[in-house]
């Protein structure tokens, strides 16, 4: 299985839909310049190493990204220096329906992958839960299976990631997201599931804004 060519078509199977979707629904509309920027700056910051993991860049269309409204992205192959595992990351901000519109099912289908049944991933991030989809996808193309696991989810500014069924009115109030795909071989769930027990806590950091301890009640500091 070419592996990294099925990534290669994935990706602009992505931002090609996205762009077919934005003119469909008509949702090129304005956001606030400074929010979005915000977004890039702390997208910016996402370490190329941490821990056991080191990346190499990854390919990405600028011009499909461009056009897709993709205000700024993260496409790199990270790798464990200890186990090996190597997992796939894209991770983009923009403006919320651009990001909410589509799904994985509808990209990959485009470019005929066929796929499995859904099921979500939770993984404990400094106290809160996130919450992720994850499903194979696979097509027969010259005689040859190929076949990927991937896992996405969307995050806005508070710092929670969610697999929501329809995430374009889930996400309706928000005026930008953080959206993250993980792609790994087949059967390489253990590395995935390293990868974000590792990988969350480090996007927590860098993307969101600190969340407030929770304030005392007047019960409890009179109890």
């Amino acid at each position: 299985m070419n592996q990294f060519l099925a990534m290669v078509i994935a990706l602009s199977a992505i931002t090609g839909v996205t762009i077919y979707e934005g003119l469909r629904f008509e949702f090129w509309s304005t956001t606030d310049p400074e929010e979005l920027n915000h977004f890039a700056e702390r997208l910016e910051a996402v370490p190329e190493s941490f821990g056991d993991w080191s990346s190499e860049p990854a390919e990405a269309d600028e011009e499909q990204l461009a056009a897709a409204q993709v205000h700024a992205h993260v496409s790199r192959d990270y790798v464990n220096g200890k186990t090996g595992a190597k997992v796939n990351v894209f991770l983009v901000c923009g403006k919320t329906h651009p990001m909410a519109i589509h799904s994985p099912d509808q990209c990959y289908a485009a470019v005929g992958f066929t796929q499995g049944d859904p099921s979500r991933k939770y993984v404990e991030v400094n106290g809160r839960t996130a919450e992720l989809w994850s499903s194979r996808f696979s097509r027969e193309e010259n005689l040859e299976q190929q076949a990927l696991d991937v896992v996405w989810a969307w995050a806005a500014d508070d710092g929670v990631w969610q697999a929501p069924t329809s995430p374009r009115p889930h996400f309706s109030n928000r005026n930008a997201l953080y959206k993250i795909y993980l792609i790994t071989a087949p059967g390489a769930d253990s590395d995935a599931e390293s990868f974000l027990k590792d990988f969350l806590p480090v996007l927590d950091k860098q993307l969101f804004t600190p969340v407030k301890p929770k304030t005392e009640t007047a019960d409890e500091t009179t109890s």
